[in-house]
Protein backbone atom coordinates (compact mmCIF):
# COMPACT_ATOMS: atom_id res chain seq x y z
CA UNK A 1 0.00 0.00 0.00
CA UNK A 2 1.35 3.38 -0.94
CA UNK A 3 1.02 6.16 1.57
CA UNK A 4 1.87 9.83 1.49
CA UNK A 5 3.03 10.88 4.94
CA UNK A 6 3.92 14.26 6.35
CA UNK A 7 4.80 15.36 9.86
CA UNK A 8 3.21 18.19 11.76
CA UNK A 9 4.75 20.15 14.63
CA UNK A 10 3.09 20.31 18.05
CA UNK A 11 2.51 23.42 20.15
CA UNK A 12 1.78 23.53 23.87
CA UNK A 13 -1.79 24.81 23.83
CA UNK A 14 -5.35 23.53 23.99
CA UNK A 15 -8.20 25.74 22.82
CA UNK A 16 -12.02 25.57 23.08
CA UNK A 17 -14.88 27.41 21.39
CA UNK A 18 -18.68 27.45 21.06
CA UNK A 19 -19.67 24.21 19.31
CA UNK A 20 -21.13 24.23 15.80
CA UNK A 21 -22.19 21.55 13.36
CA UNK A 22 -20.29 20.84 10.16
CA UNK A 23 -16.65 21.01 9.11
CA UNK A 24 -14.40 24.03 8.70
CA UNK A 25 -14.74 26.35 5.74
CA UNK A 26 -11.48 27.46 4.16
CA UNK A 27 -12.32 31.11 3.44
CA UNK A 28 -14.32 32.26 6.46
CA UNK A 29 -13.08 34.29 9.41
CA UNK A 30 -13.52 31.63 12.10
CA UNK A 31 -10.98 29.17 13.44
CA UNK A 32 -12.03 25.55 14.08
CA UNK A 33 -11.00 22.96 16.62
CA UNK A 34 -11.47 19.29 17.45
CA UNK A 35 -10.61 18.33 21.05
CA UNK A 36 -9.28 14.87 21.93
CA UNK A 37 -8.97 13.79 25.57
CA UNK A 38 -5.88 11.55 25.61
CA UNK A 39 -4.76 12.08 29.22
CA UNK A 40 -5.19 8.76 30.99
CA UNK A 41 -6.08 9.08 34.66
CA UNK A 42 -4.36 5.80 35.50
CA UNK A 43 -1.16 6.82 33.73
CA UNK A 44 -1.23 9.97 35.86
CA UNK A 45 -1.49 7.92 39.06
CA UNK A 46 -2.74 4.54 40.25
CA UNK A 47 -5.50 6.19 42.32
CA UNK A 48 -6.83 8.72 39.78
CA UNK A 49 -10.20 8.10 38.13
CA UNK A 50 -9.28 6.46 34.77
CA UNK A 51 -11.66 8.76 32.85
CA UNK A 52 -10.07 11.91 34.32
CA UNK A 53 -13.16 14.02 33.46
CA UNK A 54 -12.35 17.69 32.87
CA UNK A 55 -14.02 21.02 32.15
CA UNK A 56 -12.58 23.56 29.70
CA UNK A 57 -13.00 27.33 29.84
CA UNK A 58 -11.99 29.80 27.14
CA UNK A 59 -11.35 33.41 28.08
CA UNK A 60 -13.40 32.89 31.22
CA UNK A 61 -16.36 31.14 29.54
CA UNK A 62 -17.01 27.46 30.39
CA UNK A 63 -17.46 25.89 26.94
CA UNK A 64 -17.06 22.15 27.65
CA UNK A 65 -17.98 20.07 30.68
CA UNK A 66 -17.17 16.51 31.71
CA UNK A 67 -14.93 15.48 28.79
CA UNK A 68 -13.52 12.02 29.56
CA UNK A 69 -10.46 10.05 28.46
CA UNK A 70 -11.01 8.58 25.00
CA UNK A 71 -13.41 11.23 23.68
CA UNK A 72 -12.98 13.40 20.59
CA UNK A 73 -15.36 16.35 20.40
CA UNK A 74 -15.97 19.07 17.86
CA UNK A 75 -15.71 20.89 15.66
CA UNK A 76 -15.76 23.96 17.87
CA UNK A 77 -15.56 27.41 16.29
CA UNK A 78 -14.79 30.99 17.16
CA UNK A 79 -13.47 34.19 15.58
CA UNK A 80 -9.77 34.15 14.84
CA UNK A 81 -7.66 35.59 17.64
CA UNK A 82 -5.71 34.76 20.77
CA UNK A 83 -7.52 32.77 23.47
CA UNK A 84 -6.68 31.92 27.06
CA UNK A 85 -7.64 28.37 27.97
CA UNK A 86 -7.97 26.61 31.33
CA UNK A 87 -8.46 22.87 31.82
CA UNK A 88 -9.78 21.95 35.27
CA UNK A 89 -11.08 18.89 37.08
CA UNK A 90 -14.75 18.37 36.20
CA UNK A 91 -17.10 19.95 38.75
CA UNK A 92 -20.86 19.38 38.30
CA UNK A 93 -21.83 21.83 41.06
CA UNK A 94 -19.53 24.56 39.75
CA UNK A 95 -18.60 23.96 36.08
CA UNK A 96 -15.02 24.99 35.29
CA UNK A 97 -14.55 25.72 39.00
CA UNK A 98 -12.46 22.66 39.84
CA UNK A 99 -8.73 22.38 40.41
CA UNK A 100 -6.74 23.81 37.51
CA UNK A 101 -4.80 21.11 35.63
CA UNK A 102 -3.45 23.11 32.70
CA UNK A 103 -3.63 26.62 31.27
CA UNK A 104 -2.24 28.27 28.15
CA UNK A 105 -2.90 30.92 25.53
CA UNK A 106 -2.33 30.79 21.78
CA UNK A 107 -3.45 32.54 18.61
CA UNK A 108 -5.74 30.84 16.08
CA UNK A 109 -5.82 31.96 12.47
CA UNK A 110 -8.89 32.52 10.32
CA UNK A 111 -10.09 29.62 8.18
CA UNK A 112 -7.76 27.07 9.79
CA UNK A 113 -8.69 23.87 11.62
CA UNK A 114 -6.75 22.42 14.56
CA UNK A 115 -6.72 19.25 16.62
CA UNK A 116 -6.22 20.01 20.32
CA UNK A 117 -5.04 17.02 22.34
CA UNK A 118 -5.21 16.90 26.12
CA UNK A 119 -2.25 14.70 27.08
CA UNK A 120 0.37 14.00 29.77
CA UNK A 121 3.96 15.21 29.75
CA UNK A 122 7.03 13.24 30.88
CA UNK A 123 6.20 14.09 34.51
CA UNK A 124 2.63 12.77 34.07
CA UNK A 125 1.18 16.26 34.37
CA UNK A 126 -1.67 17.40 32.14
CA UNK A 127 -0.58 19.39 29.11
CA UNK A 128 -2.02 20.41 25.74
CA UNK A 129 -0.82 19.76 22.22
CA UNK A 130 -2.16 21.67 19.22
CA UNK A 131 -1.79 20.36 15.67
CA UNK A 132 -2.93 21.90 12.36
CA UNK A 133 -5.39 19.58 10.61
CA UNK A 134 -5.17 19.03 6.87
CA UNK A 135 -8.55 19.61 5.22
CA UNK A 136 -7.25 20.15 1.70
CA UNK A 137 -9.32 18.35 -0.97
CA UNK A 138 -9.04 14.55 -1.09
CA UNK A 139 -8.98 12.94 -4.56
CA UNK A 140 -11.77 10.59 -5.59
CA UNK A 141 -11.40 6.97 -4.40
CA UNK A 142 -8.99 7.97 -1.62
CA UNK A 143 -9.35 8.57 2.13
CA UNK A 144 -7.04 10.56 4.41
CA UNK A 145 -5.98 9.54 7.90
CA UNK A 146 -4.20 11.67 10.49
CA UNK A 147 -2.67 9.92 13.51
CA UNK A 148 -1.28 11.79 16.53
CA UNK A 149 1.03 10.02 18.98
CA UNK A 150 0.38 11.68 22.35
CA UNK A 151 2.38 9.05 24.30
CA UNK A 152 5.99 9.46 25.44
CA UNK A 153 7.41 6.76 23.12
CA UNK A 154 7.73 6.18 19.37
CA UNK A 155 5.10 3.74 18.11
CA UNK A 156 4.41 1.83 14.91
CA UNK A 157 1.00 1.76 13.25
CA UNK A 158 0.40 -1.20 10.92
CA UNK A 159 -2.42 -0.83 8.41
CA UNK A 160 -3.53 -3.67 6.15
CA UNK A 161 -6.30 -4.77 3.81
CA UNK A 162 -7.01 -7.84 1.69
CA UNK A 163 -6.34 -5.92 -1.53
CA UNK A 164 -3.46 -3.57 -0.75
CA UNK A 165 -1.34 -5.53 1.74
CA UNK A 166 0.30 -4.05 4.82
CA UNK A 167 2.13 -0.78 5.51
CA UNK A 168 3.88 0.27 8.71
CA UNK A 169 4.27 3.87 9.86
CA UNK A 170 6.63 4.92 12.63
CA UNK A 171 5.08 7.75 14.64
CA UNK A 172 7.46 9.57 16.97
CA UNK A 173 6.19 10.82 20.32
CA UNK A 174 4.38 14.14 20.05
CA UNK A 175 4.04 14.07 16.26
CA UNK A 176 1.27 13.74 13.71
CA UNK A 177 1.48 11.61 10.60
CA UNK A 178 -0.83 11.85 7.64
CA UNK A 179 -1.44 9.37 4.86
CA UNK A 180 -3.83 8.31 2.12
CA UNK A 181 -5.40 4.93 1.40
CA UNK A 182 -7.74 3.69 -1.30
CA UNK A 183 -11.29 3.24 -0.08
CA UNK A 184 -12.10 -0.07 1.61
CA UNK A 185 -11.94 -1.97 4.89
CA UNK A 186 -8.64 -1.84 6.79
CA UNK A 187 -7.27 -3.49 9.90
CA UNK A 188 -4.89 -1.53 12.13
CA UNK A 189 -2.69 -2.44 15.08
CA UNK A 190 -0.22 -0.51 17.21
CA UNK A 191 3.15 -1.89 18.30
CA UNK A 192 6.23 -0.59 20.08
CA UNK A 193 9.56 -0.42 18.28
CA UNK A 194 10.31 -4.01 19.34
CA UNK A 195 7.17 -5.14 17.51
CA UNK A 196 5.23 -5.95 20.68
CA UNK A 197 1.47 -5.55 20.15
CA UNK A 198 0.07 -2.71 22.28
CA UNK A 199 -3.38 -2.01 20.79
CA UNK A 200 -5.69 -3.68 18.28
CA UNK A 201 -6.17 -5.13 15.84
CA UNK A 202 -9.25 -3.09 14.98
CA UNK A 203 -11.11 -2.77 11.69
CA UNK A 204 -12.65 0.29 10.04
CA UNK A 205 -14.14 1.13 6.67
CA UNK A 206 -12.60 4.11 4.89
CA UNK A 207 -14.98 5.94 2.53
CA UNK A 208 -13.81 8.12 -0.32
CA UNK A 209 -13.02 11.75 0.40
CA UNK A 210 -13.43 11.32 4.16
CA UNK A 211 -10.74 12.29 6.65
CA UNK A 212 -10.21 10.13 9.76
CA UNK A 213 -8.63 11.55 12.93
CA UNK A 214 -6.94 9.19 15.42
CA UNK A 215 -4.94 9.73 18.62
CA UNK A 216 -2.57 7.26 20.29
CA UNK A 217 -2.85 7.65 24.07
CA UNK A 218 -1.68 5.94 27.24
CA UNK A 219 1.74 4.49 28.02
CA UNK A 220 3.87 1.95 26.18
CA UNK A 221 5.83 1.27 29.38
CA UNK A 222 2.62 0.41 31.22
CA UNK A 223 1.25 -1.49 28.19
CA UNK A 224 -1.83 0.75 28.26
CA UNK A 225 -1.74 2.27 24.77
CA UNK A 226 -5.20 3.10 23.38
CA UNK A 227 -6.21 4.02 19.84
CA UNK A 228 -8.74 6.88 20.22
CA UNK A 229 -11.05 7.57 17.31
CA UNK A 230 -11.74 7.82 14.53
CA UNK A 231 -13.37 11.21 14.36
CA UNK A 232 -14.70 11.26 10.80
CA UNK A 233 -14.79 14.46 8.74
CA UNK A 234 -16.86 13.75 5.65
CA UNK A 235 -16.93 15.27 2.22
CA UNK A 236 -13.44 16.81 2.07
CA UNK A 237 -13.61 17.79 -1.62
Amino acid sequence: MKTSVQYRGAFLALLGFAVIAGSAQAQDQNAYLYIAHAASGRVMSSTTNPALPVDISVSGICVAQGISYGEIRGPYAGPAGTYSVTVSSANVASPCGGAVLFSASAPLTAGDTFIGVLSLNASNQVTGLLYPADLSPIPANLSRFEVINSTQAPLSARISSATTGTAALTIDAGTLQEGFVTTGIYTSSITDMSNNLLAGPTSAEFAQRNSYLYVLAGSADLESVQLIGPKIIGGVI
